[in-house]
């Protein structure tokens, strides 16, 4: 879904495994090279 969109933008593979972060930690993670 659109986390796993937004993982794959971010090219973070660790995230992939809990997409669940993304949506929370989202813009958390965003910063994060």
């Amino acid at each position: 879904y659109v986390a796993s969109a937004v993982a794959i933008a971010m090219g973070v593979s660790k995230e992939d495994l809990i997409p669940e972060v993304i949506e929370k930690e989202g813009a958390d993670l965003d910063p994060m090279p």
